[in-house]
């Protein structure tokens, strides 16, 4: 008789939030991702997180992400096309963080960062908007729940809250942690630290803008 691994809904703790404990790596994986995606330029905006319902917003102008992309790679968890070596992406950012995203968990960061995800993508500009939109406490309500049973909501949509032509944009809302003026600015050089190994190792252009209209805008 042979058997399988069923799999909990409470991998998604594992991969997730308990794997990811800083702050500052959660956000570098996501612009690692940005990076593989062939992006010029990441923005990364902190909003209402003094008062109201904060939310960080990371948008590139990457190749973006279609059906079939959001479908059999951002959704197939630990799949990594990167690792498997089926997509051309650019080199790895050298940097002394760890690097969850190599390992297709990358994802996961933004469990970590918000409590609800949209993802708004597209390919060119003739095209709709994917949106992915996931609640991530549908997926921590019965352990014994299979992780692969619980529905995210995806849909083609016309227009986009953002102004967005190709790429992607992530809003992560109900952030989990507070964001004040001095960890934002810690955040600021550490992104500073990042980019410089991505220009000397690829020889072309990359940079992140910060933005947190509350404190400052970069």
């Amino acid at each position: 008789m042979e058997k399988q691994f069923k799999i909990s809904s409470a991998l998604k703790n594992i991969i997730g939030k308990d794997l990811i404990v800083d702050d500052f790596v959660a956000i570098f994986e996501l612009v690692k991702n940005s990076f593989d995606a062939n992006s010029k330029h990441v923005e990364v905006s902190f909003k209402n997180i003094i008062d109201g319902e904060s939310k960080l917003v990371i948008q590139d102008d990457g190749k973006g992400m279609d059906l079939d992309d959001i479908d059999n790679k951002w959704l197939f968890v630990a799949y990594s096309a990167k690792k498997e070596g089926t997509e051309d992406y650019r080199d790895e950012i050298k940097s002394k963080r760890i690097h969850a995203g190599a390992k297709g968990i990358g994802r996961f960061s933004c469990d970590r960062l918000g409590e609800k995800l949209s993802i708004y993508s597209r390919r060119n500009e003739n095209s709709k908007f994917s949106k992915l939109t996931i609640d991530w406490a549908d997926f921590e309500d019965n352990m014994q729940t299979n992780f692969d049973s619980i529905n995210v909501n995806y849909q083609l949509v016309d227009s986009c809250p953002y102004g967005l032509s190709v790429g992607t944009i992530l809003e992560i809302s109900h952030l989990r942690s507070k964001w004040g003026g001095d960890k934002l600015i810690s955040l600021r050089q550490s992104l500073e630290k990042l980019i410089n190994p991505s220009q000397n190792n690829q020889g072309d252009s990359f940079s992140i803008t910060l933005n947190a209209c509350e404190f400052f805008r970069a």
